[in-house]
């Protein structure tokens, strides 16, 4: 997953890169009412000296949440063209991510190996 969040950085800038696109580029968009919850993911919680497997999982899959609301409520929020399908794509790739680390989640848990 580390991976895919690394190319999700490449595709921003990338995307920062291209001309034919730059009027849209210098669109204000709106900021999501999700904003704060996507803020609020970012900072490592405190999960103590030696977290189990079922906290850092609650975690990464509160992370994946926010992370797939903020980018298909910006989705919503810009016109269509390049920015929303990139908008679009992301959110899918979240929800993805949130998907796999459900069934890792599962797994885990569900099979005593917290």
């Amino acid at each position: 997953m580390a991976e895919e969040e690394q190319r999700h950085f490449e595709l921003f800038t990338q995307l920062r890169a291209r001309t034919d696109i730059e009027e849209q580029l210098q669109m204000m968009v709106e900021t999501p009412a999700s904003d704060s919850k996507f803020s609020d993911a970012i900072q490592l919680p405190q999960l103590g000296e030696t977290p189990d497997d079922q906290e850092v999982l609650q975690y990464a899959l509160g992370r994946e949440q926010a992370a797939m609301e903020q980018y298909r409520s910006l989705a919503e929020s810009t016109p269509p063209g390049p920015i929303r399908d990139l908008f679009n794509f992301l959110a899918d790739e979240e929800t993805q991510h949130k998907t796999e680390l459900e069934k890792l989640y599962y797994e885990v848990v569900h099979s005593g190996g917290v």
